[in-house]
C-alpha cells in the first residue's frame, strides 16, 4: 500500500504514508525496548506494525481479537501493542499538539480567534464532556453508570475557534456529571486557583466594558465568576 496505492493506505490506518513516517518518528523515542533476552525467545516486532496494529484499532473499532486473528499474534500481544503505542502518542505529541496556554499573552492569542472566526468577545474556550461508552470494570458497582443507562469514562476537552484541543481530562467515571468532572479536573482546579494565567478583566472591547474572559458550555457547567 505504501509504494503503490496511498489512497488505500489512507484508508486502511487513516492517514497518508508521509504523516504516517512522521508520526512514527515522533513516538519512536517512546515506545520501549524488549532485552536481548526476550527478544532470542520471541522475534521482536517492528516500530512500525506496532502503529499500524495500534491505528487500525483506533481507525476501524474493531476488537483486539478481531485484530488478533487478522494480525496473526495473541490477543494479549495486541493488548500490550495498544497501550505501549497510545502511551507513546500521548508523550510524543502532547506538548507539540496538546499544550494548555499558560501565560496572558497565549490565552490572549486564543480570544483573538473567538472574535476573529465567531464574533464572541473574551472567550478563551469551548468546553464539553464526551460519554465513552465502557464494559464496566469488575466489582465496579454502579460507579461507572451514567444517565444514559451504560457505562462510561468522560472525556472532557477545551476546545479552541479552530476546534483544536487546548486541554484535555481522560477517565472520570460515567457517574459524574460534566460539571462535576471539571471541578474534580487537573484543569478546573487550576481555573479555580487562578493558576493558568488567564488574563485579567480588561476594556479590549469598549462596548463592553471591563469585562471578565469565559469559557462558553452548555447548561452543565455551573456559572462561576
Amino acid at each position: 500500500m505504501r509504494r503503490s496505492d496511498s489512497e488505500l493506505h489512507f484508508k486502511y490506518v487513516r492517514m497518508s504514508p508521509s504523516v504516517f513516517d512522521k508520526l512514527l518518528s515522533k513516538i519512536k523515542p517512546h515506545l520501549r525496548k524488549r532485552s536481548r533476552r526476550a527478544a532470542r525467545s520471541r522475534p521482536e516486532m517492528s516500530d512500525t506494525c506496532k502503529l499500524v496494529v495500534t491505528l487500525k484499532y483506533l481507525a476501524s473499532g474493531q476488537s483486539m481479537q478481531e485484530l488478533a486473528i487478522a494480525f496473526r499474534m495473541g490477543h494479549s500481544i495486541v493488548h500490550y501493542v495498544v497501550v505501549e503505542v497510545c502511551n507513546a502518542i500521548w508523550s510524543g505529541l502532547m506538548e507539540e499538539y496538546l499544550k494548555c496556554p499558560s501565560t496572558p499573552a497565549e490565552w490572549h492569542a486564543v480570544s483573538r480567534d473567538f472574535v476573529r472566526y465567531w464574533h464572541f468577545p473574551h472567550c478563551l474556550g469551548a468546553i464539553d464532556g464526551k460519554h465513552v461508552v465502557i464494559q464496566a470494570p469488575n466489582n465496579s458497582g454502579s460507579e461507572f453508570f451514567n444517565y444514559k443507562n451504560s457505562n462510561s469514562i468522560v472525556l472532557l476537552a477545551v476546545a479552541d475557534a479552530k476546534y483544536r484541543f487546548l486541554a484535555v481530562d481522560i477517565g472520570e467515571s460515567g457517574r459524574h456529571s460534566d460539571g462535576g468532572v471539571l471541578s474534580n479536573s487537573v484543569f478546573g482546579k487550576a481555573l479555580e486557583n487562578a493558576s493558568l494565567g488567564v488574563p485579567a478583566p480588561d476594556q479590549s472591547v469598549p462596548e463592553l466594558g471591563e469585562f471578565p474572559y469565559c469559557l462558553v458550555g452548555d447548561e452543565a457547567f455551573p456559572l462561576r465568576g
